[in-house]
């Protein structure tokens, strides 16, 4: 978490006492004539380092609830790593970061870090893959880690640096792409190494899971779409 991201989940925390009061706050209101002019949008965020070989354990089913206890709609989880996708009103990602950091550590009593994107963020992370031969021949070894935060030229340099392995390396933003052409198992580029280099915190998933949440993204746009078109037409023929 960053500084300024755990600023603002202990104001949250200390200030709002329970799921009514963050919902609030900074969940999406209902779609009303009265909001309709509200920009929603749909995420993609990502828990990182849970259910990993029988350790810090969560249940999706338990985070779902938790993301639709907040006010989202349309939420879905993918595979058992922390993927999820749900749709609101538009803020600021590491706002929300910290608002399910906050929510997640009141329910479960562990602090546990979230990455969260934007669909639109994701798909342009899709279209600017730097290894698009990889992604097709082989995405098991593709992964991209979406970073908490972007780091300088310093501390790319400093991850290069680290890497004596046949690991390749492109750092776009706030995401990191990289080619294990040997397997992640096998690799000593790990994620505490990455971390420690770029000095933030991240979590890694392969193109093939990129690729689905990018499709779940855009399906559950188009259904967010739909029911406020429903919902301002409903508003309109009842004026």
């Amino acid at each position: 978490m960053t500084a300024q991201a755990e600023l603002l989940a202990k104001r949250i925390t200390n200030v709002l006492s329970s799921p009514a009061d963050l919902r609030s706050v900074y969940a999406p209101p209902s779609e009303t004539a009265a909001n309709k002019d509200i920009g929603f949008t749909t995420y993609v965020a990502f828990l990182r380092a849970i259910n990993v070989a029988g350790h810090n354990l969560v249940a999706m089913a338990d985070l779902r609830a938790m993301i639709a206890d907040l006010g989202y709609t349309n939420v879905q989880s993918l595979l058992q790593s922390g993927n999820l996708v749900f749709s609101g009103r538009i803020q600021a990602t590491a706002e929300l970061e910290a608002v399910l950091e906050a929510e997640i550590d009141r329910r479960l009593g562990r602090r546990i870090d979230f990455v969260v994107r934007t669909a639109a963020e994701w798909s342009g992370i899709v279209a600017g893959n730097p290894f698009p031969t990889v992604a097709d021949a082989d995405p098991s070894h593709l992964l991209v880690y979406p970073l908490k935060s972007a780091p300088d030229a310093g501390a790319i340099s400093a991850l290069r640096n680290a890497n004596r392995g046949p690991e390749e390396i492109e750092c776009r933003g706030r995401e990191l792409y990289v080619v294990y052409h040997a397997g992640v198992g096998a690799s000593k580029l790990t994620i505490g190494i990455i971390e420690a280099r770029l000095g933030t915190r991240t979590t890694g998933r392969n193109w093939n899971t990129v690729r689905k949440l990018a499709d779940l993204a855009g399906e559950a746009t188009s259904a967010a779409d739909r029911a406020r078109s429903r919902a301002h037409d409903r508003s309109a023929r009842s004026q």
